[in-house]
């Protein structure tokens, strides 16, 4: 099946602001940002799209839009968000129709699987027993999945002095065209081609779609779209499920 995904990495934003110093109009507009979209700072700096997305997701920031004076709109300025700010409502837009798809659900057990990775090693679903499984599926052309590479590195790194986390990246793409994105676009998960058989049996059809799954083998978290500041998000359960003992886990 042809992943069903066009612009999963949307913002839509609905606010209210003030027109005048002494006379406040509510006013509802729709600004959809995403990596073409020219946002800038404070000082008119243009900012790397990846940072946009990091600074919305911590909740402190907003974005405004900006017009000319045929009131045509020309950019967005990100600032810090204001008192006045909190009833500004920040949702996603997704391609319709896809809240509807199927999708892996949170307290599901992780099927059974066997994978083989890039590197022509196999992987079981007995190899990561016992420890905290963190699946991106994704594939080469999904432009949303190759923006959350860098940070999906930098996660990781982090966790790369420990053996209790594994990293996997199932994706759709056959062996020759991962070996050919893989030599522009380092991927520091363990890659496994043409893995079919566990997006199949997960239902994974939005893409890139993210699972964090606990000691136990059950999926504690997943998060599919393009999420803003997903890699926090990740980092945050990974570190939840670390907490949790293996004795902790049968009972």
């Amino acid at each position: 099946m042809k992943p069903l995904f066009t612009r999963l990495l949307s913002f839509v934003f609905t606010t209210s602001f003030s027109q005048m110093a002494s006379v406040t109009k509510r006013t509802d507009f729709t600004v959809s940002i995403d990596e073409n979209t020219v946002v800038k700072d404070k000082n008119g700096q243009r900012l790397p799209y990846a940072l946009v997305m990091k600074l919305m997701a911590t909740g402190q920031y907003t974005i405004d839009l900006v017009k000319d004076n045929h009131g045509n709109a020309i950019e967005c300025k990100l600032r810090e968000a204001k008192k006045e700010d909190a009833g500004k409502r920040e949702t996603y837009m997704r391609t319709p129709g896809t809240e509807n798809l199927p999708k892996p659900l949170v307290g599901q057990m992780l099927p059974n699987f066997e994978m083989g990775t890039l590197d022509g090693k196999l992987i079981t679903t007995d190899e990561i027993k016992g420890k905290v499984t963190v699946l991106c599926f994704w594939y080469s052309n999904c432009k949303t999945c190759i923006n959350e590479i860098p940070l999906l590195n930098e996660l990781n790194n982090k966790y790369a002095s420990t053996s209790d986390v594994v990293f996997l990246a199932p994706t759709i793409d056959y062996r020759d065209s991962v070996s050919q994105f893989i030599n522009s676009h380092p991927f520091n998960y363990t890659v496994c081609p043409y893995a079919t058989a566990l997006t199949d049996a997960l239902k994974v059809e939005i893409y890139p779609t993210h699972l964090v799954v606990g000691r136990d083998g059950r999926i504690i978290s997943s998060y599919s779209g393009g999420l803003p500041g997903v890699d926090d998000l990740i980092k945050r359960d990974i570190d939840t499920a670390l907490k949790k003992s293996l004795s902790m886990v049968g009972n």
